[in-house]
């Protein structure tokens, strides 16, 4: 499954009931940003996560995911200085009311880091 379009979702209420639903490694937060633009950042001691983006994924069949990408427990916020700031994760969790998103940002994101690491070996 491919996606067709994606926007920003700016109504928080739209993710509420979303859970983990896979997760990302080794992919920079640069190429995060470069995907999706600047997240949320979360300015909260002790909360779990310290920045998220929120989503609407459509697929190729037109249907809408609610699609979430956040660090969990790897940061500022709940790590103190024994976590890592935000542009150094590399590690990141998906959340969705589905699998479906899931599948969807781990085809994009891999898509992205290998195009990350062909423009940086080739730089």
């Amino acid at each position: 499954m491919n996606f067709t379009t994606w926007q920003r979702c700016d109504d928080p209420r739209k993710t509420n009931g979303t859970c983990l639903r896979g997760s990302l490694g080794d992919v920079p937060y640069s190429v995060l940003v470069k995907l999706f633009g600047e997240p949320e950042l979360i300015q909260e001691p002790e909360d779990k996560v310290d920045c998220e983006w929120a989503l609407f994924l459509t697929d190729e069949d037109g249907d809408v995911h609610i699609v979430t990408i956040y660090n969990w427990k790897n940061g500022y916020n709940y790590c103190g200085s024994e976590g890592k700031p935000v542009h150094l994760i590399t590690e990141w969790n998906i959340g969705g009311h589905s699998s479906h998103a899931a599948h969807l940002i781990e085809h994009i994101a891999q898509s992205a880091r290998h195009a990350w690491i062909e423009d940086k070996v080739y730089d």
